[in-house]
């Protein structure tokens, strides 16, 4: 099965290469518990063919582009990822300034969907969901100016019912199956240092309830400050392309960055709470997080210098009854540049999962030639340690760089000599940036 996946994949490039400038990016990793792992992108011109093989346990995975149209595991943008993940959102997020639209994402969980730009500002999409069915839309953007941005989104889907389980309370309610109707609008005015904006959504299904969602949206950024707050909600009966409603609730997000002269810092809010079903009781459940971090740069004369972080952490999961379940983490970093050589080293504490010491050297004796060593313990809950090391050399030539990294993933503390080749991870990777062009009369296909 792989042998004629990349046979197709060589096929069908070789085929549409005549005359075109190809650049190639060939990946392998040797994991002992996953097996060998192969990626090979081509690129041609419009066309584009990405191949991985992630492994024994899972399958082919192959992505292909060919002008305005594009094939493979893909995930949401912009206002498609709003409207499929009206919580899920801050004030810092990419969805507010990104268009609407679907992007290839081999390296995570993407689900296999396909889209395509018949006309300018116009795409139409299918995308699976989980269960195995799919999600059918279309987005347009009749107004993109300069302080004035316009798009919509409509998407239609029909779920498999879902099953209450044997639980005696439900944090959703199932789903009963049938389709579903949804459509989205969002509207942007400003210019992207300084923007307004406010997304409104809403669906509707054959035997669900409609309901909406909605976001308002401020941001200010430039080279000094970054600042943004959100507020908006969603109600019990939104139903996302999925099928998996969630309950009824509000959110609020604020960022704000300041970055001067050799300081930089930073703080992160963000609080949902779920509005009451039918009666109030003496709490709200919500979830809270706050976020803050300092960083220092640090010149040592000459070419040396020294970089100073430390950040902090607090999140809050408060339950109707009023129980709260908090975690703290926190971490300090510092790294040190002079001239060629480069190394860092973070130390990470978390209350639920124990502290951590990451550390990364780089150094580079020759232009061409960088050679760098990462390094990496837990103790997670302060129970037995595990480390993760390796070395990687990176060699560049003529517009093509080839690297080797070897090391050991999850090793625990007591393994015993004959079990670390069980955590031996190997990678080899070939990139050629530079592009080379095929004459028609070599490649074989020409007409």
């Amino acid at each position: 099965m792989r042998r004629l996946t990349m046979q197709a994949c060589l096929f069908l490039l070789c085929a549409c290469v005549s005359g075109q400038i190809v650049r190639t990016d060939i990946a392998s990793q040797l994991d002992w518990a996953l097996g060998l792992r192969l990626a090979c992108s081509v690129e041609a011109g419009d066309l584009a063919v990405k191949c991985l093989l992630p492994g024994d346990t899972l399958a082919p995975v192959l992505a292909l582009t060919a002008g305005q149209i594009q094939v493979g595991p893909m995930d949401c943008k912009g206002l498609l990822w709003q409207l499929n993940h009206p919580l899920a959102v801050a004030s810092d997020a990419p969805s507010f300034c990104q268009p609407a639209g679907l992007h290839l994402d081999c390296d995570s969980s993407g689900h296999m969907g396909i889209s395509c730009l018949p006309v300018a500002d116009v795409g139409l999409f299918a995308l699976s969901l989980p269960d195995s069915s799919w999600e059918y839309g279309c987005y347009a953007r009749p107004v993109s100016s300069a302080w004035l941005f316009v798009e919509g989104a409509g998407w239609m889907s029909q779920p498999e019912p879902t099953s209450p389980g044997s639980a005696w309370f439900l944090s959703r309610a199932p789903y009963p199956g049938g389709a579903l109707l949804g459509s989205a609008v969002q509207f942007r005015i400003g210019e992207p240092r300084v923007n307004v904006s406010c997304t409104f959504g809403s669906s509707a299904g054959e035997r669900v309830p409609g309901g909406g969602f909605w976001h308002l949206r401020a941001a200010v950024s430039d080279p000094c400050v970054d600042a943004g707050l959100l507020v908006g909600g969603a109600s019990g009966s939104y139903t996302p392309p999925d099928g998996l409603a969630a309950l009824s609730q509000e959110l609020l997000s604020t960022h704000c960055a300041i970055a001067l002269p050799g300081v930089d810092m930073e703080t992160r809010y963000s609080m949902a709470f779920m509005n009451p079903p039918c009666f109030w009781g003496p709490f709200l459940a919500s979830r809270q997080r706050v976020r803050i971090g300092l960083d220092r740069r640090l010149s040592l004369g000459g070419k040396a210098s020294l970089g100073l972080g430390l950040a902090g952490e607090k999140r809050i999961v408060r339950a109707v009854d009023g129980g709260a379940e908090e975690t703290a983490s926190s971490n300090f970093a510092a790294e040190i540049h002079d001239g060629p050589l480069q190394a860092e080293v973070r130390v990470l504490c978390t209350s639920s999962g124990g502290p951590g010491l990451d550390a990364v050297m780089e150094w580079s004796p020759l232009p061409s030639l960088v050679v760098s060593a990462k390094g990496a313990i837990s103790w997670p809950g302060l129970g037995m340690p595990s480390a993760t090391l390796s070395i990687q050399a990176k060699h560049s030539v003529r517009g093509s760089t080839f690297s080797v990294e070897a090391g050991c993933k999850e090793l625990p503390a007591a393994c015993a000599p004959s079990e670390v080749a069980k955590h031996l991870v190997v990678t080899i990777k070939w990139d050629t940036s530079e592009t080379v062009t095929i004459p028609e009369e070599e490649s074989g296909f020409a007409p």
